[in-house]
């Protein structure tokens, strides 16, 4: 018969009775490069952001707009579009 070794298992850690917390007065933990980095570029991708949304609102707006008065065109009995 073959013997097939026992695996062991692994004993499931207690929480501790009070959950550790960091002092108020201690510093916080530097920043990583990427957030270095992100912090910079930040702003510009923000006002980015912006600029094509507003540029997106204000197409759809136009659209609508047309829509309406095509709609409103062919109820009259105007073909011209």
């Amino acid at each position: 018969s073959t013997d097939v070794p026992q695996q062991k298992t692994k004993r499931k850690r207690r929480p501790p009775l009070v959950p550790w917390k960091k002092p108020a007065d201690m510093p916080r933990r530097p920043l990583s490069a990427y957030n270095l980095f992100f912090k910079e570029r930040r702003e510009a991708m923000m006002k980015a952001a912006q600029e094509q949304q507003k540029g997106a609102a204000g197409s759809a707006d136009g659209n609508k707009k047309k829509k309406k008065s095509n709609k409103k065109k062919q109820k009259e009995g105007c073909n011209i579009m």
